[in-house]
C-alpha cells in the first residue's frame, strides 16, 4: 500500500491510501485534525437584488467587492447631493418665475435620478411656466415623455392640466372631423386626374420606345445588305431608319421627362400635406396624436 501527499491550492494536505488494486481506502484530513488548525473566518457581504446580476461583480474577492460596493454608494450619496442641488436651484428660479433658467435645472436632475418626483414636476411647471401655456403639451418629444413618465408625474400633470387638455381634444376634434373629409375627398378626385395624366404619357413612351427598337433593327438588317449587293437601296434605308431612330429617340425622351414628372405629381398628391388644407390636417392630427400620449399615456404593444 502507498502513500500519496496531494496539495489542494496550498491551503489544506490530504493523505489519500490507495490498495494495490489502486481503489481509494480511506481519506484522512490530517490537517483539520490538528490542534494548530483554525478554519478561516468566513466573510459575508449581503449584495443588493438589483446588483445580483451585475456581471461586474463576478470572480471579485470578498476584500475587492466589498470597495466595489463602498465606491458605489459613495457615487450614489454625490449623485443624490447634486441632485438635490439642482432641483433646489430649479424651485428657486421657479418662485422667481424665470421658467427659462428653471428647465435647465431640473432636466439635469433627471439625468442623474430619473425617477425623482420632485425633478419631473419642476420640469413640468417650467415648461408650462406654471400651467399657463401648453404648447409643450403638442410637443412630440415633450408627449412621448410625458406618456413614459411615472405614474406619479402622469397623476401631477393630469390633475393639474387634464381637463383643459381633454376640452382641446374635444374642441379639435370636431374641428378636424370635416376637414379630414374634404381633404380625403379632394386627393381622390385629384388623384384619378394624375392617373390619367400618367398613363397618357407613359402609353407615348412605350410607342416611341418600340419605334426607336423597330428603326434599330431596320438599320442593322438594311446595314447587313451593303456588302452583298451594289444596289444603293440598303444604303438609303439604313439612312432612313437611322433617322427615324433619332426622332423615336428625341420624343421618347421627351415623354419620358414628363412621365417621370407625371410619377412625382402622383405620389405627392398622397402626401397630406402636399396642399394648404393638408398641411391644416396635418397639423391637426399632430396635435391630436400628441394630446393622446398626454392623456392616454404609453399604448402596450
Amino acid at each position: 500500500m502507498e502513500r500519496r501527499e496531494l496539495d489542494d491550492e496550498e491551503l489544506r494536505k490530504i493523505k489519500v491510501r490507495r490498495t494495490a488494486e489502486g481503489a481509494i481506502e480511506d481519506v484522512i484530513d490530517e490537517l483539520a485534525k490538528s490542534e494548530e488548525f483554525t478554519p478561516p473566518e468566513e466573510v459575508l457581504i449581503e449584495v443588493p437584488e438589483e446588483l445580483e446580476e451585475d456581471e461586474s461583480f463576478v470572480d471579485l474577492t470578498p476584500a475587492q467587492l466589498k470597495a466595489e460596493m463602498e465606491r458605489r454608494e459613495r457615487e450614489a450619496r454625490e449623485a443624490e447631493k447634486q441632485r438635490d442641488e439642482l432641483i433646489a436651484a430649479g424651485e428657486e428660479a421657479l418662485a422667481a418665475e424665470d421658467f427659462a433658467a428653471a428647465g435647465p435645472f431640473f432636466s439635469q436632475a433627471i439625468v442623474l435620478d430619473g425617477s425623482s418626483l420632485r425633478a419631473h414636476c419642476g420640469l413640468w411647471t417650467a415648461r408650462t411656466e406654471n400651467f399657463s401655456r401648453y404648447d409643450a403639451f403638442y410637443d412630440e418629444d415633450c408627449a412621448l415623455e410625458a406618456a413614459q413618465a411615472p405614474e406619479e408625474v402622469r397623476e401631477f400633470l393630469l390633475a393639474r392640466a387634464g381637463d383643459r387638455l381633454k376640452e382641446d381634444r374635444a374642441a379639435l376634434e370636431e374641428q378636424t372631423a370635416p376637414l379630414r373629409e374634404r381633404v380625403l375627398s379632394e386627393r381622390a378626385n385629384r388623384r384619378a386626374a394624375f392617373r390619367a395624366n400618367r398613363n397618357y404619357y407613359l402609353v407615348r413612351l412605350l410607342a416611341f420606345t418600340a419605334t426607336l427598337l423597330v428603326a434599330l433593327i431596320g438599320a442593322a438588317v438594311s446595314g447587313a445588305y451593303i456588302v452583298r449587293t451594289t444596289s444603293p437601296l440598303p444604303v438609303v434605308l439604313v439612312g432612313a431608319f437611322a433617322l427615324i431612330a433619332f426622332a423615336a429617340l428625341a420624343v421618347a425622351l421627351v415623354f419620358l421627362r414628363k412621365v417621370i414628372v407625371a410619377q412625382r405629381l402622383c405620389r405627392e398628391n398622397e402626401i397630406p400635406a402636399s396642399t394648404e388644407e393638408g398641411a391644416q390636417l396635418a397639423e391637426a392630427e399632430l396635435r391630436l396624436r400628441c394630446l393622446a400620449d398626454v392623456l392616454e399615456g404609453a399604448q402596450e404593444e
